[in-house]
């Protein structure tokens, strides 16, 4: 479907370059949060992304389908404008644990804001917030450290790796700009030494 659009407004070889901050924000593209952080010399780009949203949307509303931007945006619209249909989910579910929370994005957050009743356990780690690409935002889980009444649980030890591995992976770590306050450790010794490997493909990658 997006290939026909692109297609059709005459985009589908051409290459348009955003940086990291503001593709992640183009990615949040329902009303919320737009694609109107973007500013500068990426005000083309802006246009474009908003033409192609346009006519994604128009495509949409014909064979009256939803994407799953559109179902997480509706069910926030419905928990903001029904507060009697907020209160039902609140009343339904008491406790809420949400998993991977760093790679959650602006919508997904103002919807658990609405639907939880101070009964939430969110796990996740700052130092794996891989996902800002497609709108995810570290601060998301980082906004809830001056919470009333908050109890934060340090996972620290690290089962599954080496002692080399998760070495060289703080290394890497600690020249984030932000950074979780773990110290994590393994458990499983040192282990042998790393080596690094170039693929030429992901077909090569996955055989090694």
């Amino acid at each position: 479907e997006w290939q026909d659009i692109l297609k059709s407004m005459g985009y589908m070889n051409k290459i348009y370059t955003l940086n990291a901050k503001d593709f992640g924000a183009a990615q949040n593209r329902k009303r919320l949060i737009m694609v109107s952080f973007l500013t500068g010399d990426n005000l083309e780009v802006k246009d474009k992304i908003q033409e192609v949203g346009k006519e994604y949307m128009s495509w949409k509303r014909d064979i009256n389908v939803l994407d799953y931007d559109d179902i997480l945006y509706y069910w926030y619209l419905l928990m903001k404008k029904e507060p009697r249909v907020r209160k039902e989910i609140q009343d339904k579910y008491k406790y809420i644990l949400i998993d991977e929370y760093q790679d959650t994005n602006k919508l997904q957050d103002e919807i658990v804001k609405l639907i939880e009743s101070g009964n939430l356990m969110l796990v996740g780690d700052v130092n794996q917030s891989i996902y800002k690409f497609r709108g995810g935002d570290i601060e998301n889980i980082l906004n809830y450290r001056n919470r009333e009444g908050l109890h934060i649980f340090r996972l620290e030890n690290n089962y599954r790796s080496s002692g080399r591995i998760v070495e060289v992976s703080k290394e890497v770590i600690s020249k984030n700009q932000t950074r979780g306050e773990l110290e994590v450790k393994s458990v499983r010794g040192m282990g042998d030494k790393l080596k690094i490997c170039r693929s030429d493909t992901r077909s090569v990658e996955a055989d090694y």
